[in-house]
């Protein structure tokens, strides 16, 4: 091979190179759980984690992206919404929700984590559908007991029922009302009775 086509040969893949990160670059996944902020769920739990898809750099265009669970995150994720593919207009942000559900027997304190892989998918010739680009993205699992699973809500403080002590003690005082009538009954009977005269 000669000089000028192996010059040719390397600029042809760099150019394709600087193509492909451009591609790459254009797009992109947030998650709102990385390794210092984990999801954590108990066993038999399940949640929805909404990522989001961004086109706000590279070349200014609209895409279309389908997104798939990867490895054995299949096991306790998939994609919750009605379709995978998800068109993102230039400088739009697109939400994915990803249902993710631990299964009863998982143990207490294992690690999980959830791959999802973003591929730019386009028309080729004789509309054969052709992958342009991709994008990874992950977040961990924790399988943590139920008070620190992040679908724990603390019970609510019961209210104490006010009582009166006045209910509880009206029926002494009923009483104390009729002896002193009676004592006062008395005693206006022994002043009133006329003093027999010896």
């Amino acid at each position: 091979m000669k000089n000028k086509e192996k010059i040719g040969v390397v600029f042809s893949l760099l150019a394709f190179a600087l193509l492909s990160f451009s591609i790459v670059s254009a797009f992109g996944a947030n998650t709102p759980y990385w390794d210092e902020r984990p999801l954590r769920l108990a066993p038999g739990e399940s949640t929805v984690v909404e990522l989001t898809l961004q086109n706000k750099a590279g070349e200014k265009v609209d895409m279309t992206l389908k997104a798939t669970i990867n490895g054995n995150s299949q096991n306790y994720a998939r994609i919750a919404d009605e379709s995978n593919e998800y068109f993102v207009p230039f400088g739009s942000e697109v939400p994915v929700s990803v249902l993710v559900e631990i299964p009863l027997n998982e143990e207490i304190g294992s690690q999980k984590e959830v791959y999802l892989t973003f591929s730019q998918v386009s028309s080729g010739e004789g509309g054969m559908v052709k992958v342009a680009g991709k994008t990874t993205s992950k977040f961990p699992v924790i399988v943590s007991s139920p008070e620190k699973s992040a679908l724990y809500e603390p019970p609510k403080p019961e209210k104490e029922v006010e009582t009166s002590s006045t209910d509880d003690d009206s029926g002494d005082y009923i009483w104390w009302i009729v002896i002193a009538i009676v004592l006062i009954l008395i005693a206006i009977y022994f002043l009133a009775k006329p003093k027999k005269k010896k």
